[in-house]
């Protein structure tokens, strides 16, 4: 009786879980939030634009979403987006 174990068929196709299930790429993405998302959502509301602020926000997280989690047929962002 045989063991089985998967293996992948290309190692770098795999992408490392550095912390809480987050990659290096997506926890830098996550830090880019934090700092641009934290800036602009206090200097908006100290100028008195509070309306805007999740508009605001939409504009700064979807580049972010794109460049760390989605991976259109398998191939990161930059990749794929050469092709398109």
């Amino acid at each position: 009786m045989a063991l089985e174990m998967r293996v992948y068929e290309e190692l770098t196709a795999v992408d490392p879980k550095i912390m809480a299930g987050l990659t290096l790429r997506q926890m830098a993405v996550a830090a880019a939030w934090l700092i641009v998302g934290g800036g602009a959502v206090v200097a908006m509301w100290l100028l008195g634009m509070r309306q805007a602020i999740s508009w605001v926000m939409v504009l700064i997280v979807i580049p972010g979403a794109l460049y760390g989690w989605i991976k259109p047929f398998g191939l990161r962002f930059e990749v794929y987006a050469k092709y398109v």
